[in-house]
């Protein structure tokens, strides 16, 4: 239970940020077109939505708990900024709609799990299938379509080669990186993760600390539901659906682990690089689906492994 720099916080995974590089220079070396300037920038911007998700995910996990209900947030949440744009056009108003949509369900989620005190797996697992199924339900699986000029055009942007998703992926990530690390909310959610009951009595106000880690994961997922549906050009009814296990296993692989109390961001952002490369060079070398889905199942594992390991290592050394 402690808080540390994000630099730190890097310098004590290694292991993975290694891990990363590796297989970063055996992708390009064992694909043909792994390497290409075009490839490269989709797994930027592939990364970039995954990002924004995973961090949200990360506070959740941070303070000993979970979020299963990102990837229907992010469904219903580019339903409703698919709604506005066609019907409206207002490039604005779907961004908030979007981001209304995330803030009710973390609402709802923190409500029941904070303060009806009912298992965060439970509560956002039931919230992932009323999520997707009010979508399939409203738009009875029809793609929607006919969105305004704006959307192409911020789809296109760029600024010195960076996309407005990485833009904004990055400011994200600056922003949370310096509340985790440089704020008393930081501290006091590693607090809260480490032990909920010491952080109470110690006089911390663990409700609001843990109500703001789903607020803040539902807002993200919000956001990244209204950034993949620009990207993707319409609303499809599947959009985001299984974006939650990949921000689950981003957070996983970079260090945080379920009981929560240690970790943090910097990891994420490791092992978000790690997930979307590793599935984009699996792509590349022809591996279906399904497989890729067993191969990071495999890394995770290994991750939760090595992390017991070295975490126990670390204790034995200090006794």
């Amino acid at each position: 239970m402690q808080k540390t720099s994000l630099i730190s916080n890097l310098e004590k995974l290694p292991g993975v940020f290694w891990g990363l590089v590796i297989l970063f220079i055996a992708l390009s070396v064992f694909t043909n077109s792994f390497f290409d300037l075009d490839n490269l920038l989709n797994v930027l911007n592939q990364a970039a939505i995954l990002l924004v998700v995973a961090v949200g995910v990360t506070m959740t996990i941070l303070e000993g708990g979970i979020d299963l209900s990102t990837g229907g947030t992010m469904c219903l949440s580019g339903m409703a900024a698919a709604m506005v744009l066609r019907d409206v056009g207002s490039f604005p108003l779907a961004l908030l709609a979007a981001l209304a949509v995330g803030l009710v369900v973390g609402f709802i989620n923190s409500f029941f799990i904070v303060r009806m005190r009912i298992e965060a797996f439970i509560v956002t697992f039931a919230m992932m299938s009323v999520t997707s199924g009010l979508v399939m339900g409203i738009t009875e699986g029809n793609v929607i379509v006919g969105f305004p000029d704006i959307v192409k055009a911020f789809r296109s942007f760029s600024l010195a080669g960076i996309s407005s998703y990485v833009i904004i992926a990055a400011v994200v990530f600056a922003i949370m990186a310096f509340f985790l690390y440089r704020t008393t909310w930081g501290t006091y959610m590693y607090a809260v993760g480490g032990s909920r009951q010491v952080a109470h009595y110690a006089g911390i106000n663990t409700t609001r600390i843990e109500s703001s880690a789903y607020l803040l994961s539902s807002l993200f997922a919000g956001l990244g539901g209204f950034l993949l549906l620009t990207r993707m050009g319409s609303g499809m009814s599947t959009s985001g659906i299984g974006y939650e296990w990949d921000a689950i296993a981003a957070v996983v692989i970079g260090g945080t682990p379920f009981e929560g109390g240690r970790g943090g961001i910097g990891g994420t952002l490791i092992g978000v690089g790690i997930i979307v490369i590793l599935k984009n060079g699996l792509n590349h070398l022809g591996m279906t689906s399904s497989w890729q889905t067993f191969v990071i199942g495999v890394v995770v594992i290994l991750s939760i492994m090595v992390d017991v390991f070295l975490y126990n290592r670390k204790k034995r050394q200090e006794a």
